[in-house]
């Protein structure tokens, strides 16, 4: 992490950095702590708002996020603190097409609403839906990231009836129907998804007002 601090605009550095920090969160809980306590967050914060346009530091950046993020939430709310809802779902618009970055920051957007560090509203408030739509509609073959996509659209409109309009009006029902015609017997092992996600499909599904119809009318 010195070296990303030392030189932040080393494309290089900073994607070797966070996968290392990455590796390092992989020892257990402790090791997560101690990457967390030295400014991990804010530092691959720092490299993901420097490189965008890099697929290798969104890949690490977001990964090494979501590794802080798993490990409760103290660590949730450090990400959050570091402004990594900003960051990630900038990565999100980046990268529409690399599954991986989409997967990830989609998985870490639901975790970290479900710890509580961050509300729904503040991901609506960065503009989080947009992405998640299109990655839904970009990505119908991945089952992983459809199920994590879901959860984060889930947590929003759960929140209020606001919120559910809001991805109504984002073509949010179209692409989830799509996605269970895609998917009709796909049930991913909780243990392939990073986290699994907490909110049922039949719960974001109930949460959209109108998509019962949806169904009805486009058979």
């Amino acid at each position: 992490m010195a070296a990303m601090r030392a030189w932040p605009d080393c494309v290089e550095v900073c994607a070797a950095g966070c996968a290392m920090m990455l590796d390092v969160g992989g020892g257990g809980e402790a090791c997560t702590e101690a990457v967390m306590e030295a400014g991990g967050a804010e530092v691959a914060v720092a490299a993901l708002r420097a490189h965008l346009s890099d697929v290798r530091v969104c890949k690490a950046g977001c990964a090494a996020l979501i590794r802080i993020v798993q490990r409760g939430d103290k660590c949730a709310a450090a990400v959050a603190d570091a402004g990594g809802t900003s960051v990630m779902v900038a990565a999100m618009q980046a990268h529409p097409q690399n599954v991986d970055v989409q997967n990830v920051v989609a998985a870490t957007l639901s975790r970290i609403m479900e710890s509580g560090a961050v509300s729904p509203q503040e991901v609506v408030d960065e503009g989080g839906i947009a992405p998640t739509v299109a990655a839904l509609r970009t990505h119908q073959s991945n089952a992983i990231l459809l199920t994590a996509a879901y959860c984060v659209l889930g947590n929003i409109a759960e929140a209020n009836a606001a919120n559910a309009q809001a991805v109504m009006h984002a073509g949010g029902a179209p692409v989830i129907v799509a996605g269970l015609r895609a998917h009709p017997g796909a049930q991913p092992s909780p243990q392939s998804l990073t986290p699994p996600p907490t909110p049922t499909l039949t719960l974001t599904l109930a949460l959209i007002p109108t998509l019962s119809l949806t169904l009805t009318l486009n058979p």
